[in-house]
């Protein structure tokens, strides 16, 4: 249908072998594009393993799943017509000397359109927190394909991290206090995934 707009993105997992060639595809649907009876749609399914190197050594696994899902026609709200869909994001962190902490986080996405202007966007967002002894994580991931009001495209995907380890006062200064030794931890950053304009 000529009045129909498509947009999508695919987000490739980053480990070597066959878990690291699954991948998550996302498509944003504007049904009825610049008529009174614009609506939403989308089609979405995968399931993804991204793998990171971070400063300090550490290693940050993101396996994000969107079980397949397809809708045409969305939910009134406000301005706009919505569609939400089933996501879940599970964060492994691995921090030399320290170990690892792992914490997971299951959330509805939003996509939407607006009924009058070209304004739409299909968002993932979703973040965990975890905390195993001394060492905590809190991690976002971010994923954005949105169309402006002068019906220009953009494609977003950003990780948050931020990691940090430390003991407050070692309780034994021992050789065999391991914890002790560990050198401390903060890691505060922002990692681009991708960045596209189409």
């Amino acid at each position: 249908d000529k009045t129909n707009v498509h947009a999508g993105t695919l987000i490739p997992g980053t480990l070597p072998g066959d878990l690291g060639s699954a991948y998550v595809s996302l498509e944003l649907i504007v049904l009825n594009s610049g008529t009174p009876a614009t609506d939403v749609g989308v089609r979405v399914e995968g399931i993804t393993t991204i793998h990171l190197t971070l400063d300090f050594g550490i290693g940050l696994y993101l396996l994000l799943n969107v079980p397949k899902f397809s809708q045409d026609g969305g939910k009134g709200a406000g301005e706009t017509k919505q569609i939400q869909f089933p996501t879940s994001l599970l964060t492994i962190v691995d921090v030399p000397c320290w170990g690892t902490v792992a914490a997971s986080v299951e959330k509805l996405s939003n996509a939407a359109v607006h009924k009058t202007d070209k304004y739409s966007r299909l968002q993932i967002s979703l973040s965990t927190t975890g905390k195993r002894g001394y060492l905590s994580s809190s991690i976002s991931l971010f994923v954005d394909i949105n169309r402006d009001e002068y019906g220009d495209w953009g494609f977003d995907g950003i990780v948050r991290a931020k990691i940090s380890a430390s003991t407050p006062t070692p309780k034994s200064k021992s050789p065999s206090d391991d914890v002790a030794r560990c050198p401390p931890v903060k890691y505060d950053h922002d990692v681009l995934l991708y960045y596209g304009q189409g």
